[in-house]
């Protein structure tokens, strides 16, 4: 189901935000392909294009022939799904690839379709350049070996960053190039003010903090949550008996002279302990973890939290609550294809119980 008020999104239950993102994403290209009529009209040609070497087996023959004639690697054309977008990019992709067996094989057929002309191919040069970055921002979210969930601002800001100082050479791909970044910005930007989000990626595995926001007053909104929610937590962790300061009678002990100097710094010191709140430690917290020099990006996340989940109690357990998070449902995807693919009518006698210890096995060790 489409989301058609994007403004509410910050109270959208969690499972419906990770199938969302997956969606919008795909929705993004969608919608900028559709808006772009040169750019689908040469889609349309290239699907012409792709569909004859598909359905003619004289046609693909004579392809892999001249591949090997001229020295090529042997590759087929790819034909694109209208429910992936990527697959469009594939399919050009591997059109760029063979174009020069192509060109040459499409003279050799007696009733071969339309050809791309020169025009056709700076085109097709520019807007794979342009949802390229898409791309590979669909492939980081739908990781399975790292958190991801605080990798989806950067990745934003990372991909309007990278689509804004692309240079296209043609109309039709700065046309592109603009509607991308138009759509991107309407659709995506309002995730920095969800609060799940928002607080995965302060706590996130490359130590962006408050840099990874488009906005000051987003990344100023982070560290409030993070400082707000530590406090809860210190709150809850803390004995009410302990903030009393019980004063014990004068002993006989022959050291109680000797104790006597230390009095007057130990009272010294439980005044300063009860003038720290919970609210004033949380925020302490919070900062000491914002003056820690920045994790590079190549490092494990989780060695560096496991380094400092002594330091930083409260905040070690705020991450483990929110990196455990995937940032879309694709995980899970794929998890129920290899599902499909283990039962199957040969196999239709395994047992429930059997079945999932095969499917656990198969996820974690291959």
């Amino acid at each position: 189901m489409n989301i058609v008020r994007l403004e509410e999104i910050h109270h959208m239950p969690l499972i419906h935000l990770r199938n969302w993102l997956a969606h919008t994403l795909n929705l993004c290209v969608h919608d900028a392909i559709q808006a772009n009529q040169p750019f689908s009209n040469l889609l349309k040609k290239c699907r012409a294009l792709v569909a004859h070497f598909k359905h003619s087996v004289a046609a693909a023959r004579k392809l892999k022939s001249t591949q090997i004639n001229m020295g090529f690697p042997v590759l087929k054309v790819k034909q694109d799904v209208a429910t992936r977008w990527n697959s469009a990019l594939i399919m050009m992709e591997r059109l760029q690839e063979i174009k020069s067996a192509l060109s040459v094989t499409v003279t050799d057929l007696p009733q071969a379709p339309q050809f791309l002309n020169a025009s056709d191919w700076e085109i097709l040069t520019d807007c794979v350049k342009v949802l390229k970055p898409l791309e590979t921002m669909t492939k980081e979210l739908s990781g399975e070996k790292y958190p991801t969930m605080a990798l989806i601002i950067p990745l934003i800001r990372g991909l309007q960053h990278k689509i804004k100082n692309l240079r296209p050479q043609t109309d039709i791909g700065a046309n592109l190039q603009r509607g991308i970044m138009e759509i991107i910005s309407r659709r995506l930007g309002i995730l920095e003010t969800n609060r799940i989000i928002v607080k995965a990626t302060f706590l996130g595995p490359k130590g962006l903090k408050k840099t990874a926001f488009g906005l000051d007053e987003n990344g100023r909104n982070a560290q409030k949550w993070v400082t707000d929610e530590v406090t809860n937590i210190i709150n809850n962790n803390n004995n009410p008996s302990s903030s009393t300061v019980t004063s014990d009678e004068p002993s006989s002990d022959p050291k109680d002279d000797q104790d006597s100097l230390w009095i007057f710094f130990e009272e010294k010191v439980a005044q300063v302990q009860t003038t720290i709140t919970p609210g004033t430690s949380g925020t302490l917290l919070v900062r000491q973890y914002m003056e820690l020099p920045r994790l590079k990006r190549q490092n494990d996340p989780l060695e560096f939290w496991n380094l400092h989940k002594n330091i930083l109690p409260e905040l070690y357990q705020l991450h483990l609550k929110y990196s455990c998070i995937p940032a879309t449902s694709v995980p899970s995807e794929r998890l129920f294809s290899k599902a499909g693919q283990l039962t199957n009518m040969c196999r239709n006698r395994l047992l429930p119980k059997n079945l999932d210890q095969i499917i656990f096995l198969n996820s974690y060790l291959f």
